[in-house]
């Protein structure tokens, strides 16, 4: 028997048979096993916590049984009784590619086999245990040599449409393994948050107040996981930051003296201008978070920095944060 799947909208539809572009059976082959090639103090606690923030990634030969029927291609394709599952290259982890949906078959006078429906640009990422997948706009571009690509840019954020967890690596460790029951829906939301801090500067102890838009995106559909998640970021801005006081970390002799006079102290790798704290603010909320909401998008601005809004993307370098992960 032949079974006739578009590998990419399988991802998108869920099994929706659309129109083919692979062929299980024609080979003949069998998968075969082969072995094995966020900074928190805090875990989820109790049954409702997703095991994908504690489970590590398993080898292939775990997931996919020597049973599997399987067609290689861009991404192979593994059949496993009523699932599919898709092996994803790292290499094409990154990559831009364009996604035609077609109609295969269709009664007369309702469009005709082979006619364009859509067409999409689609880039698939990684983000520690989860695999993103982004739809691509070209509407509006500029060079990067150009000063105003970065607000072009801005005004053209990539949504994340699905997100998937990494069931297994590959056989030799190249690439990543999801499958199709594996997908949630994205829901994309906004919070805006503002605290008042101190800021050790120049030799000066000096008082700001920061307000902070954050844009988010749900890696679940469980509403208590995304609430606990909602619950972490609100306790780490208003219980850790509000009235604390941000200064170097090279600082120490005056950190300590500040902590010993009973005040909150954050140490940062750099002098605490606006876009370190925006920096720490978009690892330390991803950690907190673990997992169940992604940082998409950061936005930091502060009254001693005139009001002037610094904007920190998922994806883009963090800077002297990275050194600590």
């Amino acid at each position: 028997m032949k079974f006739r799947v578009n590998t990419l909208l399988m991802v998108l539809v869920s099994a929706t048979l659309v129109s083919g572009c692979a062929v299980f059976g024609k080979s003949g082959s069998k998968a075969a096993p082969a072995p094995q090639a966020q900074q928190s103090t805090q875990r989820p606690n109790g049954p409702a916590a997703r095991s994908a923030t504690s489970t590590e990634i398993k080898k292939f030969g775990d997931v996919i049984k020597s049973s599997a029927q399987k067609d290689e291609g861009m991404f192979n394709v593994y059949k496993q009784e009523d699932k599919f599952f898709y092996e994803i290259p790292n290499t094409l982890l990154g990559r831009e590619m364009l996604m035609l949906s077609r109609i295969a078959k269709t009664a007369d006078g309702i469009g005709y086999g082979g006619e364009v429906l859509n067409n999409q640009t689609l880039r698939w990422e990684r983000h520690d245990k989860k695999i993103l997948l982004r739809v691509v706009s070209f509407n509006n571009v500029a060079a990067d040599s150009l000063p105003i690509a970065q607000a072009v840019r801005n005004s053209n954020f990539e949504p994340i449409v699905m997100s998937f967890d990494i069931a297994a690596y590959n056989d030799d460790t190249t690439g990543v393994v999801i499958g199709q029951d594996q997908y949630t829906m994205n829901v994309r939301l906004q919070i805006n948050l503002e605290f008042p801090a101190g800021l050790y500067i120049g030799d000066q102890l000096r008082l700001n107040r920061y307000s902070v838009s954050v844009q988010l995106c749900t890696v679940t559909t469980d509403s208590e996981q995304i609430n606990t998640a909602m619950d972490r970021l609100k306790t780490f801005v208003y219980a850790e930051l509000a009235d604390t006081v941000f200064i170097n970390q090279e600082d120490l002799d005056r950190a300590q003296m500040l902590d010993l006079l009973g005040m909150n102290v954050t140490t940062l790798p750099e002098e605490p201008i606006d876009q370190i704290v925006g920096l720490m603010l978009h690892c330390k909320l991803n950690a907190v978070m673990e997992d169940r909401m992604i940082v998409e998008r950061l936005d930091i601005a502060s009254t001693m920095g005139d009001d002037v809004f610094y904007l920190h993307e998922h994806g883009d370098a963090v800077g002297p944060f990275q050194a600590d992960g």
